[in-house]
């Protein structure tokens, strides 16, 4: 799929880097300022009275004529609303990155291949999914979902499509937990000190007074040994405590084309009111 220039200039009004701009104190808006001059060269500003009312329609345009990942993430956080999940952006597991982390009493990796991308890597990304969570999904076009369903490879893993209007998510077969891949030190891995101390403590493994240096090496040594159901178990522990800056009220205050970019950042309730502010700014009050 050739990407339009106006495409383009879509994505980047709602990308992190904007946002960034947005919602920084040492950044005068450039960036945002910069991605609405674009836009209203391609006549895409006409008949918008406000900032908030830009973001919509260029989220529109997205869905109609070029489905990114940002479609697909966007989409992801709608059906994953109101799950009581954590998620986390970016998160690692193994060699690879999850897409989105979703944990409640489970964890739940999900792995986003727009008509953009390729599944050239997709088993090996899968793989190092399942060493740190039970559940795993793919979310991609019908096209790739079509092609990877009958792997048998991958029978437990859940597949999702974008509904017609991409705007939320089919469910074409829910995702089965299989633990049997489990790899405690590959969790161990994934966690902030702090939290792989915490999940040691839980189990009864006691760390000697060492030297910084030694610590991780010791406390690795010891994960080898644990059990790897009983593992994740501390492992959802530690990551469902992990406390965003945004809470649910107002993430679910901003408009919803813009929560990946917010996840990916996770603004301060300042930086918040920020947004709002620049949202409300009316189209020909924005220097461009």
């Amino acid at each position: 799929m050739k990407q339009r220039p106006e495409a383009r200039a879509a994505a980047a009004l709602l990308s992190s880097a904007v946002i960034r701009s947005v919602i920084s104190d040492s950044e005068p808006h450039a960036k945002a300022d910069a991605a609405v001059a674009r836009l209203n060269r391609f006549g895409m500003t006409a008949g918008v009275t406000s900032m908030r009312s830009l973001v919509w329609r260029c989220d529109r345009y997205l869905r109609q004529h070029y489905r990114s990942d940002h479609v697909y993430r966007t989409a992801v956080l709608r059906d994953v609303s109101g799950q009581g999940s954590v998620v986390l952006p970016e998160f690692r597991a193994g060699e690879s990155l999850a897409d989105m982390l979703c944990v409640s009493d489970v964890a739940h990796a999900i792995e986003i291949k727009s008509e953009l991308d390729g599944i050239g890597r997709l088993r090996k990304q899968l793989d190092d999914y399942r060493l740190i969570a039970p559940r795993v999904t793919v979310v991609g076009s019908r096209r790739l979902i079509d092609r990877i369903s009958d792997d048998p490879e991958l029978r437990m893993v859940g597949l999702a499509t974008l509904t017609d209007p991409g705007d939320g998510l089919v469910h074409l077969r829910v995702a089965r937990d299989d633990p049997t891949r489990l790899d405690p030190v590959t969790m161990f891995r994934s966690l902030r000190r702090a939290e792989y101390l915490s999940a040691l403590s839980n189990i009864g493994v006691t760390i000697p007074a060492l030297p910084n240096t030694a610590v991780f090496s010791f406390a690795k040594q010891a994960v080898s040994t644990v059990d790897s159901a009983r593992f994740n178990r501390e492992f959802v522990r530690a990551l469902s405590t992990r406390a965003p800056k945004l809470t649910v009220r107002t993430f679910g205050r901003a408009p919803l084309p813009l929560r990946p970019a917010l996840l990916r950042l996770n603004p301060s309730g300042e930086q918040v009111r920020r947004l709002h502010t620049w949202l409300e700014t009316e189209i020909p009050h924005v220097h461009a």
